[in-house]
């Protein structure tokens, strides 16, 4: 495990025997005072109503705090583990830890279900080292591609799921997907083109056809039409007949794939003009 960035720097202490020892000590104190009043509690339970026994737990809880902090049991540093492209300041206000706080007051299932919505951070665990430390190990989303919707992007992972809305002009080196489904259906798609890096490297964006089926972009202007079925298998047989004509660099408009064993090329007006001439000089 390596410590990525903490909250707060660990200042290096000298911890000596004393200083347990004291802890046992408050500690036990807590105990002595907490135990009577736990007892008086449970006597009075018969003849008290909810709200008088909540003030009452609220008042016992708010001491047991304090003396516990005072104790040495409170937060000097939240160490992070995992953290690379969640903004600092998010995962603090989602932690909602601060510094000096009792240790034992933070819930840390909450803090855990807080961090877990912020979009980088796909899982979350968090727990206390005692006396006075709170661990923090997050595993961050990857990002996998740019989703178009309804006139709107988002960065996406693999899942589909929505990791940032905003500021993503770092991430254009990344391929748009388009379309309702898209962001679903995107890394089964990308998985594959992965494989050709002759398709991957020329590839700008991916636009879903009525749910069924792809057209890829390339970043010369070709559009490549693909099945709804056998999608592997058009891939293939693009690449290869790319190394062998050298497709990709021709004056082709859009290459079509939706037959299967076949392969429909339009040319653009020039390479028509060509073709043409070539006929007529025969």
């Amino acid at each position: 495990m390596r410590l990525i960035s903490s909250l707060k720097p660990n200042r290096k202490k000298t911890r000596r025997q004393s200083f347990f020892k004291m802890i046992r000590k408050r500690i036990t104190l807590c105990l002595v005072i907490i135990a009577p009043l736990a007892v008086f509690i449970a006597f009075s339970l018969s003849n008290a109503g909810a709200d008088w026994i909540e003030s009452k737990i609220n008042i016992i809880e708010n001491h047991f705090m304090e003396l516990t902090a005072s104790a040495g049991l409170k937060v000097d540093s939240v160490n992070v583990v995992g953290r690379k492209s969640t903004h600092k300041d998010d995962l603090i206000r989602a932690l909602g830890i601060k510094i000096g706080t009792p240790i034992f007051q933070t819930n840390l299932k909450h803090a855990q279900e807080r961090l877990e919505l912020l979009g980088w951070i796909k899982t979350a665990s968090i727990s206390r080292k005692l006396p006075n430390e709170i661990w923090l190990n997050i595993i961050e989303r990857k990002p996998l591609a740019v989703w178009q919707h309804k006139q709107k992007i988002f960065l996406i992972d693999s899942e589909g799921e929505v990791i940032q809305r905003k500021n993503l002009a770092t991430f254009d080196y990344l391929p748009t997907v388009v379309g309702i489904d898209a962001a679903q259906n995107a890394a089964f798609l990308l998985d594959l083109i992965n494989l050709y890096p002759s398709i991957s490297n020329r590839l700008k964006s991916a636009q879903r056809v009525s749910k069924r089926r792809w057209n890829l972009y390339f970043k010369n202007g070709l559009v490549i039409k693909l099945p709804k079925e056998k999608l592997a298998s058009a891939l293939d047989h693009l690449s290869k007949v790319n190394k062998e004509k050298n497709l990709f660099e021709r004056q082709i408009i859009s290459i079509d794939l939706r037959i299967q064993n076949r392969m429909t090329v339009r040319l653009d007006d020039k390479a028509k003009k060509v073709v043409l001439a070539e006929g007529e000089n025969t």
